[in-house]
């Protein structure tokens, strides 16, 4: 049965108009950053640049194939410099059904990169970008389709945010965008024309409102089965519309909830493995909620022990 909310003591210090953690806060600093670290986003960025190369590269392998397939035709399996120009024009002039494929969807994938490109600019939405860098290594690169079992479609992002708002409660849940919002802002008074979204995931007190989070919510997961399929059907009824170019047959599954997670709850778990991170831990939440913390991962690891025993029959 879910703990009883009243339970839970927001900690009075959580970050807003400074953003910043300061000596005063009631946490370690020192282990806030250490907890940021471990947390740090894994996700390696590809850029139009690097885009533009690949599909420079793809067209002349595609380009290659068509004269190496035109060259078999030939006796002595050779074209002539006049032949390989009227190939490359044919192969410009009529395209076969491949290139047209290609064509779109690299389209699809630039139009994607131009998305993601402005979206890295916006100065908004500074809690779903702390959210996320928990998990963004799981993300596929921009324009991939994701793997099953590997990934975690960015289409997730949404809806994962809808079943924040849900557990932590809609007036809360404005409270910590709000105070991301006046963080950013600072960040930006500050760095005016130099600012990065790095900045805003590399600031400690940026996990800290993660993590402020996380702890709360943990105690919703105390009966993982159930709440795990709540989750999934709640993300899975709310996500938006997949194309073959996106997502192929990817789906939220039992072992994506446990992927996702795992990555949320990382720096966490890791926190908890030592005796100075519990205790900032406990000097943040108090004991109790970090004992509750504690019981909820070990129900997610028998969660997922039972998920693989199902899954191989025994």
């Amino acid at each position: 049965m879910d703990q009883d909310p009243a339970s839970f003591q927001m900690p009075a210090d959580t970050p807003d108009a400074t953003g910043v953690a300061g000596p005063d806060d009631g946490f370690d600093r020192q282990a806030t950053e250490a907890i940021a670290a471990v947390t740090k986003s894994r996700q390696p960025s590809r850029r139009g640049p690097d885009m533009i190369q690949k599909v420079i590269e793809d067209s002349i392998d595609m380009l290659f194939e068509h004269l190496r397939q035109s060259a078999q035709d030939k006796p002595d399996n050779r074209l002539t410099f006049a032949e390989i120009k009227a190939e490359v024009a044919a192969f410009k002039a009529q395209p076969s059904d491949a290139l047209t494929a290609f064509c779109g969807e690299t389209w699809a994938q630039c139009v994607q990169a131009v998305e993601a490109e402005k979206w890295e600019k916006d100065r908004t939405r500074p809690l779903e970008r702390l959210v996320m860098n928990n998990f963004a290594h799981l993300l596929p690169p921009i324009g991939d389709v994701p793997a099953q079992g590997k990934h975690i479609s960015r289409r997730i992002v949404g809806p994962f945010l809808n079943t924040l708002r849900q557990l932590l409660g809609p007036e809360s849940f404005d409270q910590y965008e709000a105070g991301c919002n006046r963080m950013v802002d600072r960040l930006q008074k500050r760095h005016g024309e130099a600012f990065t979204w790095d900045m805003v995931l590399e600031e400690p007190t940026g996990q800290t409102v993660v993590n402020d989070m996380l702890v709360y919510i943990s105690r919703h997961f105390l009966n993982m089965r159930k709440r795990r399929r709540w989750m999934i059907d709640l993300i899975t009824s709310t996500l938006p519309a997949a194309t073959a170019n996106t997502d192929g047959d990817w789906r939220f599954g039992d072992r994506e909830f446990h992927m996702l997670m795992d990555a949320l709850y990382f720096g966490l778990r890791t926190a908890l493995d030592s005796d100075h991170g519990r205790q900032s831990l406990s000097k943040r939440y108090n004991d109790g909620n970090v004992a509750t913390l504690y019981s909820m991962l070990q129900t997610l690891d028998r969660d997922y022990m039972e998920i693989m025993r199902e899954d191989s029959g025994v």
